[in-house]
């Protein structure tokens, strides 16, 4: 299932409005600062059918060379073999041979394109999660290169207003308190995204990291609420325009997690189910784990009012 289709069915089902899936489009163009994790290639189906129908050729030939060198004058008259029966036997022996190579080789032609197929199947599913958890670093990395410019155009005006609107001392040490804070969740959580592609298969790293983007969204979401207590702060254009921004890179990162989750889903399904299930222990598919943080974050903004 493509990225296409997981955000359809996820309208379908409710979990994504119309508005919200139209955001992610527009958001899930690779960035070129995410390289790829594929560690596997596709087997060629093309060149493996080639080169196992040459091979059956040159089998089939080479078992039946014999009797029909033995019987060359057969072979250059027909007719002729055909009104002797000690020549016709040795054709229909050579016949028997070239069919009994053809039953012989059908059978593993399949079971090998079956393998191919397995294989490839295997390949596309974990492409897929790899692409998905792209995305989801995508998204960080969009609301990294976002937040500061956001900060830049309030900046000026907290700094003019700033007697006015923390002129308290005790306020003013809460907002401080609250960007340290969230500069610690800053450090934390773009030292743990850096490695995050490397530890797909890592629960316990996985974890780690959702726990530690659950706290930097607890930060954010309480720098808001102090911001309540300065009205004049909160209804300036620069501010909510900081907010949304915020809040919609916050939705699109929650909706890329949703898909490689589905992704890792699908594939953790297959590798679980026979056939497939050899080929992935065969070829050391591992299973991926889940990414299952409430709120998505990962590189924290540097907000200084």
């Amino acid at each position: 299932m493509s990225i296409e289709e997981k955000i359809k069915a996820m309208i379908a089902s409710g979990a994504l409005s119309e508005e919200q899936a139209a955001q992610f489009r527009a958001s899930i163009s690779p960035s070129p600062n995410i390289k790829s994790a594929r560690v596997r290639q596709k087997l060629p189906v093309a060149k493996i059918i080639a080169a196992l129908f040459i091979l059956g050729i040159i089998l089939i030939i080479s078992m039946s060379g014999s009797d029909v060198g033995s019987h060359s004058e057969t072979i250059q008259n027909v007719a002729e073999s055909m009104n002797q029966p000690g020549e016709s036997g040795a054709m229909n022996k050579s016949l028997q041979n070239s069919l009994s190579m053809i039953v012989i080789f059908l059978p593993v032609l399949l079971c090998v394109l079956l393998v191919i197929y397995l294989y490839n199947n295997l390949v596309s599913k974990e492409e897929d999660v790899f692409v998905s958890w792209s995305q989801v670093e995508s998204q960080y990395q969009r609301r990294a290169d976002l937040i500061p410019n956001l900060v830049s155009t309030v900046n000026g005006y907290a700094e003019q207003e700033k007697e006015v609107l923390m002129g308290v001392t005790a306020e003013r040490a809460k907002i401080a308190e609250a960007l340290a804070a969230l500069q610690q969740s800053d450090a934390k959580t773009e030292a743990l995204r850096k490695e995050a592609a490397n530890h797909l298969e890592d629960e316990a790293f996985m974890t780690k990291l959702a726990a530690a983007q659950e706290r930097f969204s607890k930060d954010i979401t309480g720098i808001f609420a102090l911001v309540e207590s300065y009205p004049e702060l909160r209804s300036s254009d620069n501010f909510m325009a900081l907010q949304d921004q915020i809040e919609g890179t916050e939705n699109r990162i929650n909706i890329a997690r949703m898909v490689f989750n589905e992704a890792v889903r699908d594939y953790n399904k297959l590798i679980r189910i026979m056939p497939s299930s050899l080929i992935a222990s065969t070829a050391d598919f591992k299973r991926k784990a889940y990414f299952e943080a409430e709120d998505a974050g990962d590189e924290s903004p540097k907000v200084s009012f």
